[in-house]
């Protein structure tokens, strides 16, 4: 091989990891800021909810009406954006997925006031947090970002969620 290629190959190498490492560093500093913006809790002046109204108000004044998957929702048009007061939301984690924007966990609360009697909360975090796992039971802090009911093709009744972004854990036991 003649050395003008090794040079250039070398050359072409070192940009590209350059462009990596950099990457790499700039998508790390996004997360951490991001994981102590939550840390801190709800952002000064911040709409809040009243300690008293949980996921099931939420869900109950939310949810309006059922509409199909890829159909725009009802939505929580009275809650959306408001955080969730100390001590915050209660509930026993079912499934921890990840998600684009973090960690999600996942449970189902019991509801006589729903078609199918549950619906479930899906709270998002930044990062995960090492001390929740499957079975714990959790109080959360986050940001309502919607509530909903989708009515999916397969079952006979819709699929209700309240889904929290901007979470974070406020104790586990």
């Amino acid at each position: 091989m003649k050395p003008q290629v090794v040079v250039v190959l070398v050359v072409i190498i070192g940009i590209g990891a350059a462009i990596g490492v950099s990457h790499f560093k700039k998508t790390q500093q996004k997360s951490a800021q991001q994981a102590a913006a939550v840390a801190a809790g709800p952002p000064a002046g911040a709409a809040m909810l009243h300690r008293d109204q949980d996921e099931q108000a939420v869900m109950m004044t939310g949810v309006r009406n059922v509409h199909k998957p890829g159909e725009s929702a009802p939505g929580v048009s009275g809650f959306a954006n408001y955080w969730i007061a100390e001590p915050g939301w209660e509930g026993v984690v079912e499934q921890i997925t990840d998600e684009n924007e973090g960690v999600a966990l996942r449970w189902q609360k019991s509801s006589s006031g729903v078609l199918g009697g549950n619906y479930g909360v899906i709270v998002v975090l930044a990062q995960k947090d090492p001390r929740v796992s499957v079975g714990s039971r959790v109080w959360v802090q986050g940001r309502i970002d919607n509530a909903d009911a989708i009515m999916n093709e397969t079952l006979p009744t819709p699929v209700y969620r309240v889904i929290v972004k901007d979470a974070r854990v406020l104790s586990v036991q």
